[in-house]
């Protein structure tokens, strides 16, 4: 989501979990309102604010894992594609 003030670039800020998942990364908003979806705990008015939402995120921008697939290779970015401060690439330990 862009953020910016009066003199400032915009930046993109991550809502992400509070606690790490099974794979140790702390899972972003989208994973975890699809788990909510597959654990069945989504409202049927949630489950069809989720499904429009992702119809028209999939109508309107690029799959990064098509566009970039470099992007989710855990070869190059063994911490995920956001590190802790949520910049592409590892951030530094």
């Amino acid at each position: 989501m862009p953020v910016s003030g009066e003199d400032e670039a915009a930046v993109f800020v991550r809502y992400q979990a509070v606690e790490p998942g099974r794979t140790g990364l702390r899972s972003g908003v989208f994973a975890l309102v699809n788990g909510l979806h597959q654990r069945r705990e989504l409202t049927p008015g949630q489950t069809a604010f989720r499904r429009a939402a992702n119809d028209w995120y999939t109508a309107h921008l690029g799959d990064p894992g098509l566009i970039a697939p470099e992007v989710y290779d855990r070869s190059l970015h063994p911490r995920g594609p956001l590190g802790p401060l949520g910049i592409m690439g590892d951030s530094p330990s």
